[in-house]
Order: structure tokens, then sequence, then C-alpha cells
């Protein structure tokens, strides 16, 4: 889809130039996820996005970018693997890079 436009009430919210659905058999594609943004009174404003890759029907991987504005940079990962139906391994990492000491100085 092209031009895409999200509205609340008649109100134009968030312009994307070019946004694509997983139209697939798995519902599973691999590309951008779609950002989130926020703020909170911990960490302050916040925006994160990630990247999905479907490396093959029963493996995939996530990498993220997620921004705090008081907290800082943060990374994450996310590998799945699935061996049948009942026995599913994965591995998830989460790295930020603070700005300030944990005390508070």
């Amino acid at each position: 889809m092209s031009n895409v436009l999200f509205k609340i009430k008649k109100i134009p919210v968030f312009y994307v130039p070019y946004l694509r659905y997983p139209l697939t058999d798995t519902g599973r594609a691999t590309g951008f996820l779609f950002p989130g943004i926020g703020r909170s009174n911990l960490r302050g404003f916040f925006l994160f996005n990630s990247f999905y890759w479907n490396i093959k029907p029963n493996v995939d991987l996530t990498l993220g970018l997620d921004y705090y504005g008081k907290a800082g940079i943060g990374i994450n990962e996310e590998f799945r693997y699935l061996f049948n139906l009942w026995t599913e391994y994965q591995i998830l990492l989460f790295q930020i890079q603070t700005r300030r000491c944990p005390g508070g100085g």
C-alpha cells in the first residue's frame, strides 16, 4: 500500500509513504515492524523500532533499537527456533547504555 494515512475520528494522525502487510501463507514476512512512540515518567520520551527476519519457517530473528530520553539507547535481540510442536528454543537479549549513574548521580 502506498500513501497510507491513519486517522482517528477523521483527524490525520500518522502518514506512511509505503506500508507492506505480510500476506503470505504463514503470515510472516521479513521487514521492519511498526514503530512505537510514547512517554513515561521513568524513561521520558521513547521511540523504538525493530527488524524481523524470517530466516526459515521454523527460525526467526528480531533486532531492535530503542531510544529513551532519560535513560539512553537500548538494543534488543530475540532469536527463536521451533524444533517441533512441543519444543521451542528462545534467546532474548537487551542492553541499554544509560546516561546517568544507577544511584541518580
